[in-house]
C-alpha cells in the first residue's frame, strides 16, 4: 500500500555501510543499480559456492570439502562394496587419512585442508552411502591469559 505524501529516502546515501562498501564498487554508482542485475548477481554466487565438483582420482574415493563459520565439512560417497565399518579414519590439523580402501582394503587416501583443524572434537557419520566428517576449526586470535610466577 503506497501513501502518496510519503516521501521515499534514499538508503544508499544514508547508510554508511552501503554507502562505502557494497559488493558492486566497480559498476559506478551504486544507487542506480538495476535490481535483475543484483539478483543475478546474487545467484550466480550462490551456484558458484554450492556447484563445488566432488574431485576424485584412481582408485580414491570422491570427496567435497565445506568451510562452514566454525568448521569444515568432508563429503565422502562410498561405492558399492566399502562398508564404513573397514575403513581406519585419522585426521591431525591439516589433512584426513582415509585407510582400507582398495579392492584389497590396502589403499590409502589423504585429504588436504585448507584450514586448520581440531581432530580430537572431530566427528565422522554415515548415512546413505555418503560419509560426512565435520571437523571444528582450530580458533585463532583467542588470547589465554598466561600468570607471571615470581621465582
Amino acid at each position: 500500500m503506497s501513501h502518496p505524501n510519503k516521501k521515499i529516502t534514499n538508503w544508499f546515501s544514508n547508510d554508511p555501510f552501503f554507502n562505502t562498501k557494497f559488493p558492486f564498487d566497480k559498476l559506478g554508482d551504486q544507487s542506480n543499480l538495476d535490481p535483475s542485475f543484483v539478483e543475478q548477481y546474487v545467484k550466480d554466487v550462490l551456484t558458484q559456492a554450492s556447484n563445488n565438483p566432488m574431485q576424485v582420482s584412481n582408485h580414491q574415493l570422491p570427496y567435497e570439502l565445506f568451510e562452514m563459520h566454525h568448521s569444515v565439512i568432508a563429503k565422502l560417497k562410498l561405492p558399492k562394496g566399502i562398508r564404513p565399518s573397514s575403513l581406519v579414519i585419522s585426521i591431525n590439523s591439516s589433512q584426513i587419512k582415509i585407510e582400507g580402501i582398495g579392492s584389497n582394503r590396502d589403499r590409502e587416501q589423504r585429504i588436504p585442508l585448507s584450514i586448520p583443524v581440531v581432530p580430537s572434537r572431530s566427528t565422522a557419520t554415515f548415512k546413505q552411502d555418503v560419509l560426512q566428517i565435520k571437523m571444528p576449526k582450530l580458533s585463532k586470535g583467542h588470547f589465554v591469559e598466561v600468570p607471571i610466577r615470581y621465582l
